[in-house]
């Protein structure tokens, strides 16, 4: 799926995200291929030209100067507010209670803001993995490391399973479980 929309979201999150890497020990990758991919994911799966828009500008508002009101500005309330429910809301707070909040506040969620959310941690953990198969200790790049980063996936998988297509939960689980694997 491609719509003048989307193309005007991919354009904002470039500019966005521009001069961003990738917590990537191997090769300087560029920010931008994350929130493309988490889009393309969404897109795969069927979900609406929204989801799709959201899930591309998913990092903006957490990681870069660009505002809830500039996101429904520019592409409605709808797209606001699966950002703002994928995004953490507080990012003063120490790395286990903003991670605690997200998954409490995931339970109650859209279901494309779980659909966002899902795909933005499939795109992480194939990254991960990626790295960690080029022989990269991608755990040092972190904020905590193998077994905290392990169990807040297993955690959303919980949530991810009760909610989400038998697919995306399939490829979600696979790649938790490849993780796991090369701890």
């Amino acid at each position: 799926m491609y719509t003048d929309r989307i193309g005007k979201a991919i354009q904002t999150a470039s500019i966005c995200h521009e001069n961003q890497y990738r917590k990537n020990p191997e090769k300087k990758l560029p920010y931008i291929s994350h929130p493309f991919a988490v889009g393309m994911m969404l897109s795969h799966y069927g979900f609406s030209e929204d989801a799709v828009i959201a899930g591309i500008l998913h990092d903006t508002v957490e990681d870069t100067a660009m505002t809830l009101q500039q996101i429904e500005k520019e592409f409605g309330p709808v797209v606001a507010v699966m950002v703002r429910e994928t995004s953490e809301p507080d990012k003063t707070l120490s790395w286990e209670d903003r991670k605690s909040r997200y998954i409490e506040h995931l339970r109650t969620a859209s279901m494309e803001a779980k659909a966002i959310s899902c795909c933005d941690k499939i795109h992480n953990m194939k990254s991960m993995i990626e790295s960690l198969n080029a022989g990269g200790d991608i755990w040092g790049n972190m904020k905590r490391g193998k077994d905290e980063q392990i169990e807040r996936f297993a955690m959303m998988f919980g949530i991810f399973s009760k909610d989400l297509t038998k697919e995306m939960v399939t490829e979600y689980e696979a790649a938790l479980n490849i993780l796991k694997e090369r701890r």
